[in-house]
């Protein structure tokens, strides 16, 4: 049998040192552990519940026998729609695992819940879509590659494993490269919605050109329903940004923010975040960090300026939380602009492949 690796002494005593019990740890720990909940919680929820009453209206239909004096047993689509740090998936997960209409919930093989949740592969196509979904469920499909059959052997498991509700973050991954795959894609959503045998409800969430996975096909458009997550609105937001830098700086940062909160620094702060309420949350929680790092009581735009420059690699001259023109930033830019830049004045001659691959994404390479 082979020994246990032991542990260096080193780290064994830095796990057991005070450290862990100090107010600095615990307030970070809470703050990783901590949930931003709005009216948009609310409304996921709701159609969650409203999935939930579908179910069981068709299935009742089922065992009565009616489904041939109405329509056909058939499930639906949710989409939950917004831009990258919108939280959709964040919040989706948490209606998940806090519902007791998802008791046992997890995104492990041997979940046990009716609901299977998982990722799409980056840029998949039909076949790795399904492979996914078989893996979600804790059947693997190692020995089959035609799309057809891992398609066939999903529809199989369905039913044996009483999966119900499938839940596809990252959805847009699943538009394929062409308009045949897209097609594709389509029809197999369609055929999980309309299973007679075994209907399922999709709840799909993703970039907004998700939607495409839906608004070709007029018989899945039909039954969908839509949450969308948008992006922070100005001053009718600031309440919402308000509330964040309270949440993680003051209560579970434990940093005095009587000097932070202005009209002006909240302007800042949902530039700095590009609108997105979840980079708000994660520049929030970082500048906490910076605070207990520099041993400020205080949270400033000081602790901002860094965090934000330790996300972006900005320069000071474009840093949201020091610049007088802050809205004129473009955020989200800095590693590839001053690049870019130099690139398109250069007289250099490049690899040519590299100059094919820049043209290709559209940046302008001297011949």
């Amino acid at each position: 049998m082979t020994k246990p690796t032991p542990i260096p002494a080193f780290l064994e005593a830095k796990a057991n040192s005070v450290v862990h019990l100090t107010a600095e740890y615990e307030a970070i720990s809470a703050m990783r552990t901590a949930y931003f909940g709005g009216s948009i919680d609310k409304q996921v929820v709701s159609e969650l519940e409203a999935i939930w009453s579908d179910i069981l209206l068709v299935t009742d239909a089922k065992d009565k026998d009616e489904g041939h004096l109405a329509r056909n047993p058939e499930g639906y689509v949710l989409l939950g729609l917004g831009e990258s740090g919108t939280r959709k998936t964040s919040v989706f997960l948490r209606a998940f695992q806090s519902m007791e209409i998802f008791k046992g919930f997890s995104r492990a093989p041997d979940n046990p819940s009716f609901l299977v949740s998982v990722t799409a592969p980056s840029s998949c196509t039909l076949g790795q879509l399904g492979k996914a979904l078989l893996e979600g469920m804790g059947a693997p499909a190692t020995n089959l590659h035609r799309e057809n059959l891992i398609w066939e052997s999903l529809r199989r498991t369905l039913p044996l494993r009483g999966a119900m509700i499938l839940h596809i973050d990252e959805a847009q991954h699943a538009l394929g490269a062409s308009r045949s795959d897209l097609k594709k894609v389509q029809n197999a959503i369609k055929g999980l919605v309309q299973n007679p045998i075994w209907p399922c409800w999709v709840i799909m969430t993703g970039l907004p050109e998700a939607a495409l996975l839906v608004e070709g096909d007029g018989q899945v458009y039909r039954r969908k329903q839509v949450v969308r997550f948008p992006l922070l609105n100005g001053d009718a937001d600031a309440e919402t940004v308000r509330r964040t830098v309270t949440m993680f700086g003051e209560k579970h940062g434990k940093r005095s923010i009587d000097n932070l909160i202005t009209d002006g620094f909240l302007k800042r702060l949902t530039h700095a975040s590009m609108s997105r309420l979840g980079i708000a949350i994660d520049l929030t929680r970082w500048a906490v960090q910076e605070a207990y790092s520099a041993g400020d009581a205080n949270l400033t735009a000081g602790h901002y300026a860094r965090a934000f420059k330790r996300w972006t690699g900005c320069a000071d001259v474009d840093n949201v939380f020091v610049v007088p023109d802050y809205d004129k930033v473009a955020v989200g830019k800095f590693l590839t602009r001053e690049f870019v830049e130099d690139l398109e004045a250069s007289t250099t001659v490049i690899d040519p492949k590299r100059a094919r691959m820049l043209r290709r994404l559209g940046i302008n390479v001297p011949a």
